[in-house]
């Protein structure tokens, strides 16, 4: 187990993770930090409300364009042609 401090935007946290095996750029919040952040998930604009610090925050999914687009960058930097 470890904790793993993340950013998005303003919004500053960190989560206990026990088994993490993701790329650095994908972050999945789960139950635990949803309960714990007090957090509200809206399904159908897929994001999340919550308060942290007295500070409100609205964090947004990336569509899955974006996420596809962003893995294709992934592959582009693990394969660099031998010079």
């Amino acid at each position: 187990m470890f904790w793993f401090s993340f950013s998005i935007g303003k919004y500053k946290d960190k989560v206990l993770y026990d088994v993490i095996s993701i790329h650095a750029t994908h972050l999945f919040l789960g139950r635990p930090w949803q309960f714990n952040r007090k957090a509200k998930y809206d399904e159908f604009k897929e994001k999340y409300s919550l308060k942290k610090d007295e500070k409100s925050f609205i964090l947004v999914s990336l569509s899955h364009w974006h996420i596809y687009e962003d893995q294709l960058k992934i592959k582009k930097k693990k394969v660099k042609p031998k010079v």
